[in-house]
């Protein structure tokens, strides 16, 4: 496989599979800080979103359309996280983007929370989608935002899972948390998309306070 591009600081060369080495796959409690958030606003300030697709799932592809229905730039992962990095997040986040949000690989994640990290970026929301364990599929969200109108929408609604989950991650207004994460889960009798994993992670990353 080849190697992740370098920064334009000259960091050395890593393979994704040296990323992952690092700590193995994040385990998701562990990924979420506590981010500051103003209370009733929008989370996403549309025009600034980057919607990743990874463009082999159709669930991905929906999750960010439901985004960009709403105004966030949808960029596509074709190859590897770390190439779309340096290639076209981390300019448009110097420039005016100020979150990514995608429906991805567990290590596409793990791989973008390292390199959004020295940019001052955070994990403010993630949620597990799973397919492995008999019939139906499980959803557990985590953030550090109010997550009663997300669970719902993903719950219930018409069209796609992944595009109501977007819609609704793209439309609440959130309320401070003072009081710390909030966690949620959803069964659906849903099967998986013809060619997607049985395993997919939703998340989005923002600055630290989103005020």
């Amino acid at each position: 496989m080849s190697p992740l591009p370098s920064s334009p600081r000259g960091a050395a060369h890593m393979t994704r599979r040296e990323f992952v080495a690092l700590g193995g796959a994040a385990a998701l409690t562990a990924l979420i800080p506590a981010p500051a958030f103003a209370g009733n606003v929008l989370l996403l300030d549309a025009g600034a979103v980057l919607a990743i697709a990874d463009t082999r799932y159709v669930d991905s592809v929906a999750f960010a359309g439901s985004l960009a229905r709403r105004g966030a730039s949808v960029l596509p992962l074709r190859c590897d996280m770390g190439g779309l990095w340096f290639d076209a997040l981390q300019p448009r986040l110097s420039a005016h983007a100020t979150a990514i949000a995608g429906l991805t690989l567990e290590s596409d994640l793990f791989i973008l929370k390292r390199l959004a990290a020295a940019s001052g970026l955070s994990v403010a929301y993630v949620g597990s989608h799973d397919w492995r364990n008999g019939q139906g599929s499980r959803h557990g969200l985590r953030a550090g935002i109010a997550l009663d109108r997300i669970a719902a929408c993903l719950g219930q609604g018409e069209g796609p899972w992944a595009a109501r989950l977007g819609e609704a991650i793209a439309s609440t207004r959130f309320p401070a948390l003072p009081q710390g994460l909030q966690e949620r889960r959803v069964k659906l009798d849903i099967e998986p998309s013809p060619g997607s994993p049985k395993f997919f992670v939703s998340w989005l990353i923002t600055r630290a306070s989103c005020s």
